[in-house]
């Protein structure tokens, strides 16, 4: 017996094809638990609203070294997707690195990413379960590591995974065009 169907097809377009891999240096991370709502329409999602008091933080660095990644993960009874997302982070100050720790210690964050193609992405938000006015899913800190080399120029940055696994991929963050969609990240900051 069959459950779940195939219901659509793709037809290939010059945008897909042509899509410029590589994330850009920025990337917001906020907790999911601090999510009030958010929009989807059309499988994107249009807006996310956070509690009272509550932001997201920017993380930047150096563009085409931050990555994002979804393996399928073939269960007994379902299908899920593992999203990954891969940091490079750089720190010269304690203050820096405190910030380092608390991403590693945080459970359940979801992130925005800047695509080099001028396009959004949210990764951590479990769009299949829980609903938009309760968000469930999350990344964690899977793993992470630095180190100083050996010589003057082997240093290198922490590198932390976030992970979680989800019913769905990624979705498109998108509030009608460039500067409007990065306008709407900057408020939640």
């Amino acid at each position: 017996m069959s459950c779940a169907k195939l219901n659509n097809g793709l037809t290939v377009t010059c945008d897909a094809l042509e899509r410029v891999g590589g994330i850009n240096g920025r990337v917001w991370i906020g907790n999911i638990a601090d999510i009030a709502s958010y929009t989807i329409a059309s499988n994107d999602i249009t807006a996310i609203s956070l509690n009272m008091g509550a932001a997201i933080y920017k993380f930047e660095g150096k563009k085409d070294k931050n990555s994002v990644s979804v393996e399928v993960q073939v269960g007994e009874s379902t299908i899920s997707f593992k999203q990954m997302l891969n940091l490079i982070l750089y720190s010269d100050t304690s203050a820096m690195n405190l910030v380092i720790e608390s991403l590693c210690k945080a459970n359940d964050v979801f992130a925005i990413v800047e695509a080099n193609d001028g396009q959004f992405e949210v990764w951590g938000i479990d769009v299949n379960a829980g609903s938009s006015s309760y968000p469930v899913g999350g990344l964690n800190c899977e793993s992470g590591s630095a180190s100083s080399g050996v010589t003057i120029d082997e240093r290198q940055a922490f590198n932390i995974t976030l992970s979680g696994t989800f019913r769905n991929m990624d979705r498109k963050f998108l509030d009608t065009d460039y500067a409007t969609t990065i306008a709407a990240i900057e408020a939640l900051e």
